[in-house]
């Protein structure tokens, strides 16, 4: 066997050292803020996560090539409210909303019969987006003063 130099060992004692402090310095985690990042799926991208927003918010929803989105707002998807390929919707929220998309290839054919089966239910994702103003916040801190002053 081949002898190592001392001077190889300390180099190489130092360098495992540094390696093992720089294994324990804690590293702040990215603070990530629910407006500032976006749901990517193969399908379509939303332009931000579903969450708690503060004031009004607009999200963009974008179909990408080779797919279809029906989405909604409402209760029930319709063939009227349609994304096609490479397209993009922006909705504003106003109050606290819950968005409900299906996602399919551009070749399926879809009727309104079909899109208020169980299967395709199972399959809508839904996103819900929450508006809370200082408003809100005030008019609920009211009521519940005025709640606790009438039982004394």
């Amino acid at each position: 066997m081949k002898k190592i130099s001392k001077n190889a060992k300390k180099l190489f004692a130092k360098l495992m050292v540094m390696a093992l402090i720089l294994a324990y310095i804690p590293v702040p985690a990215a603070d990530v803020d629910a407006a500032s990042t976006k749901v990517n799926t193969k399908m379509y991208t939303i332009s931000k996560k579903a969450g708690t927003y503060s004031s009004t918010t607009k999200i963009t929803i974008k179909a990408k090539k080779g797919y279809k989105v029906y989405y909604t707002t409402g209760a029930k998807l319709s063939t009227k409210k349609l994304i096609k390929s490479g397209k993009k919707k922006t909705l504003t929220i106003k109050k606290t909303t819950t968005v409900k998309i299906y996602a399919v290839k551009k070749s399926t054919k879809i009727t309104a019969k079909k899109l208020k089966t169980k299967k395709v239910k199972k399959k809508t994702k839904s996103y819900r987006y929450t508006i809370k103003t200082k408003t809100t916040e005030a008019t609920e801190n009211t009521t519940t003063e005025t709640n606790t002053t009438e039982t004394t």
